[in-house]
């Protein structure tokens, strides 16, 4: 069986082939599933640096160069393990499977039955466009021909079994469908296409030795000489790698460090956008960068995260991943200039036109979900939690947070993968005039706002959900605007307690779910649902609330026109807990008790005394004037089913006279309410009289609630629901 030369070699190759590919797998590839995921839970934290699917802690102090360096030596030392392997299988596959001489029968056939020759090969070695060079241009010096070097190319870096999870566990089902089909239709046609462009002269140096080959069939050496001629050949090849590719490689990693400093929210929302331009600069961006292994995953969960649109992200998942520069500049030294050309240009094209079909699909099916998928992997650090230290130190194990003791809620209590003040609340916001909004700031985009004394003020939903709290200051009054995007809820305060005034930020840790913040003089916890401080100096203190209207950009400056807005810039177009609200997942994994209604339905929660009613949605898009009684407390409940954001709860009852109330408009159409007994019309998210005889008058606010049901029935278990 192993008679000649050739056949003792190439078994010996085999041999060291599964010796070297098996333990890479294991320990390198596999593993790399979880720095994927890690990446990707890691991203949206702010103190984090991301680019190409690498994250680097992030300090403010450090210089351009200090980041610089630091991006670039982890690129190199993630970088270099695929490379090193790449190199040492490029090695052992030209100096023992395919010697100098040898090969050429093995690519006979047509340009398909080489693709497919290609592409059967190539997914075992399961390395990036770049690392996959060194056997792609082995395998063209022995006769394989464009077709099927592309392919080896193609298959290790885009078809790749992990990659194929990868892309459906993280991403949207039309995301990670493009990504296949995109990969399918080019690993089966770029080769050909290339070739027929290029024409024959596309291989630059092929070894034409079949002659040679049927003499090794024949000529028979001893084993130990076999080893010896395959282990020159093996070294010399390598030499040759490392002294031609690593270089490159290097100097690519820095390269790419000076792109991680340049990436912003507002640039990518600007310029990779769902248009043209966007598909076209995501397609060019594809085919300029080269990315390890499974590393273009994590960066278009972050490119998306910032604010990319669905269409430059599909491009980029497939051409990131395709070719670069590197890939087109190692595969010249066996390709022609012009076949080289007509690589890049058909990674280019092929990356656009599939962009240009998923453009065309969310333009057909509006309201389809084209983010990260919730279900799989968290979008946001605070979707993944655990268990809290068991030491950390409380206060009256008896205190009472609503109808709770703080020993029952001990349990509920979870570590987010966010770190202390991980979270960065805003201390200094910088508030714009309307006229100063971004352009691409849709009157749609839901914000929490907050009026005193006729000073107006909203805080976009998008940016709370990066930092959750703001420290402000409105008429000289301090005070805390809160958003916990984990059960939906936004909550205003009084950030001054015994005349002292807090600066709030964010633990890192939840209650029931509920974000608690923490004081940066004291570091008491403060639980956002109540304002009560549950530890530290402060334990058993509670914070007063403020009234917040949660509404649409464009009803608050209807009511509201020379408000000022937290200037978006600081925040982003995309709120990274999207795929969250849509999807059917409760954070922490909590089971829900009460399935009266879905788990994650809106529901504004009213409280009176020790009574608690919820108001679903969708019963008060039918009921949007809502006149009814908590524990003997007559209440109007209001919603705007023309945004479909809630109103609020009040007490109606004026100057000792009981009211009943009734939905209308106003003469510009905008909901409001009219009582019954006077006829005065009322504003459905503040309470006052704008018109008739009580004109001037406002209603008591009730304490109410906007959250998920979960979140709401996991607080008030005992909660009332109106179900009509």
């Amino acid at each position: 069986m192993f008679h000649s030369s050739i056949r003792k070699k190439r078994l010996i190759g085999i041999i060291l082939l599964i010796l070297v590919i098996l333990p890479f797998l294991i320990g390198n590839r596999f593993a790399k599933l979880d720095i994927v995921a890690s990446d990707i839970m890691t991203i949206n934290q702010p103190q984090v640096e991301c680019f190409q699917g690498f994250c680097i802690e992030k300090n403010p102090e450090d210089t351009f160069l200090e980041r610089w360096w630091g991006f670039s030596s982890e690129y190199i030392k993630l970088v270099s393990i695929g490379m090193a392997f790449a190199f040492t299988v490029g090695a052992i596959t030209e100096g023992f499977i395919f010697p100098r001489g040898a090969g050429i029968n093995l690519w006979s056939g047509g340009t398909f039955k080489r693709v497919f020759k290609g592409l059967a090969i190539s997914p075992i070695l399961n390395v990036c466009a770049a690392c996959v060079v060194p056997p792609a241009v082995g395998a063209a010096r022995r006769g394989a021909g464009i077709p099927a070097t592309i392919a080896i190319v193609q298959g290790s870096a885009t078809m790749n079994f992990l990659a194929m999870i990868m892309v459906f566990v993280i991403f949207s089902p039309l995301l990670a469908t493009s990504r296949v089909i995109i990969t399918i239709l080019a690993a089966l046609l770029l080769g050909p296409i290339v070739s027929a462009i290029a024409g024959k002269s596309g291989i630059c140096e092929i070894d034409e030795f079949t002659e040679l080959e049927i003499d090794m069939e024949s000529h028979q050496s001893t084993w130990r000489k076999i080893l010896n001629e395959g282990f020159r050949d093996s070294l010399r090849v390598l030499y040759s790698y490392i002294l031609k590719l690593a270089p490159i490689m290097l100097i690519a990693g820095f390269f790419s460090g000076i792109f991680a400093q340049l990436i912003s929210p507002d640039t990518i929302s600007t310029y990779l956008g769902n248009d043209l331009r966007g598909i076209a600069i995501a397609a060019t961006l594809g085919v300029l960068i080269n990315v390890p292994l499974l590393f273009e995953i994590p960066l278009v969960a972050l490119l998306i995260m910032m604010g990319a649109g669905a269409a430059p992200a599909a491009v980029l998942l497939w051409t990131a991943a395709a070719g670069g520069p590197i890939t087109f500049w190692g595969l010249a030294t066996v390709m022609s200039r012009k076949a080289i050309a007509s690589f890049a240009s058909g990674t280019w094209v092929f990356g656009f036109v599939g962009g240009l079909a998923v453009w065309a699909l969310i333009t057909l099916i509006p309201g389809i979900y084209t983010g990260i998928n919730p279900e799989k992997v968290t979008a946001a650090p605070a979707l993944t939690t655990q268990s809290m230290e068991s030491d950390i130190q409380f206060g009256d194990p008896n205190m009472i947070v609503r109808g709770h003791t703080l020993q029952k809620l001990m349990p509920s209590m979870t570590r987010t993968a966010a770190l202390w003040d991980g979270i960065p609340s805003i201390s200094n916001p910088n508030m714009v005039e309307v006229q100063d909004v971004h352009e691409l700031f849709r009157d749609d985009e839901e914000i929490i706002g907050i009026s005193i004394n006729g000073n107006a003020r909203a805080y976009p939903k998008d940016v709370l959900s990066r930092h959750e709290i703001v420290n402000d200051e409105i008429d000289g009054i301090p005070i805390a605007v809160t958003w916990c995007p984990l059960i939906y809820m936004g909550i205003a305060f009084d950030r001054t307690v015994d005349n002292k005034t807090l600066d709030l930020a964010v633990t890192g840790y939840l209650v029931l779910n509920n974000l608690i913040m923490f004081d940066r003089d004291t570091e008491s916890w403060w639980v956002q649902l109540t304002g009560d401080s549950i530890k530290g100096d402060w334990s058993g203190s509670r914070m007063k609330k403020i009234p917040v209207v949660q509404t649409t950009w464009g009803r608050w400056k209807e009511m509201y026109p020379k408000t000022l807005i937290l200037d978006e810039n600081l925040g982003y177009q995309f709120d990274p807990y999207e795929g969250y609200y849509q999807s059917g997942w409760t954070a922490g994994g909590r089971k829900v008790l009460d399935d009266r209604i879905y788990k994650k339905e809106y529901v504004l929660g009213v409280v009176s005394n020790e009574s608690a009613k919820a108001y679903p949605f969708p019963n008060l898009s039918t009921n949007p004037v809502l006149n009814d009684s908590i524990n003997s407390v007559d209440l109007v409940v209001t919603f705007d089913p023309t945004t479909n954001t809630s109103g609020g709860a009040f007490k109606r009852q004026v100057n000792g006279q009981g009211l009943t109330f009734e939905s209308v408009k106003d003469e510009s159409g905008s909901p409001i309410m009219k009582d019954l007994e006077t006829g005065s019309e009322w504003n459905i998210f503040t309470g006052q009289s704008t018109k008739g005889p009580l004109k001037g008058n406002s209603l008591i606010p009730m304490e109410y609630n906007v959250s998920f049901w979960f979140a709401w029935v996991d607080w008030h278990p005992n909660s009332d629901i109106f179900l009509n």
